[in-house]
C-alpha cells in the first residue's frame, strides 16, 4: 500500500494531510503520484506523516508490512513443532508445540491477544503511538519470560521455553 493508501485508512484528505505535516497539498500529491519521492521529504516532515499515518516509516518507504514475514516464520515453527509431536510425544514436544501455537495466535490476534496494528484504521492518531501494545519483535523475543508468561497455563510455562529464535 502506497502512501495515498495510508492517508485513505488514517481519513484524511490531501490537503488534512499537509496541514498536520507542514506540506502542501500539492506536495502531499506529488509525493502520492510518485513525481516526489518520499525519500527527499525532510525528515522531521517524514517522521511527522509516519507518526500521522500511525505507520512504521519503513513501510511508508518500502511498501513492507513488517507483520507478514513474521507470520510466516511463526507458521513454520508451528508445523515443525506439530511433526515433532507427532513423532515423539512426550511434555517437552507438547510444551514447544503449545509455545510456537501462542505465538502465532498473538500474531494473528486471536484467543484474546491484540492484533499488531499496521494503521489507526480512519480515528484520530493516538498520542499512545509509540505506547502501543507489544510490537511482533516483543512477541519473538519476551512472550514467554517474567510477567508475560501465560498466567492460564502456569504449569505448562514452568520452564522457559526456546522455540527456536
Amino acid at each position: 500500500m502506497g502512501l495515498k493508501g495510508y492517508r485513505k485508512v488514517a481519513g484524511l484528505t490531501q490537503a488534512e494531510l499537509a496541514a498536520a505535516i507542514g506540506s502542501t497539498q500539492s506536495h502531499v500529491s506529488e509525493y502520492e503520484n510518485g513525481a516526489r519521492r518520499l525519500e527527499t521529504m525532510p525528515a522531521a516532515q517524514f517522521l511527522r506523516l509516519a507518526e500521522i499515518l500511525d505507520v512504521n516509516p519503513r513501510m511508508l518507504l518500502t511498501g513492507e508490512i513488517p507483520y507478514h514475514d513474521d507470520e510466516i516464520a511463526a507458521k513454520g515453527r508451528v508445523a515443525r513443532a506439530r511433526r515433532r509431536y507427532a513423532r515423539t510425544q512426550n511434555e517437552d514436544n507438547a510444551r514447544r508445540l503449545l509455545a510456537a501455537e501462542l505465538v502465532l495466535a498473538r500474531l494473528r490476534g486471536e484467543g484474546g491477544f491484540p492484533a499488531p496494528r499496521a494503521a489507526n484504521h480512519g480515528r484520530a492518531p493516538s498520542s499512545r503511538s509509540a505506547h502501543r501494545s507489544p510490537s511482533v519483535h516483543h512477541c519473538r523475543t519476551g512472550l514467554f519470560h517474567g510477567a508475560e508468561r501465560m498466567a492460564w497455563y502456569p504449569d505448562a510455562f514452568a520452564v522457559d521455553v526456546d522455540i527456536g529464535h
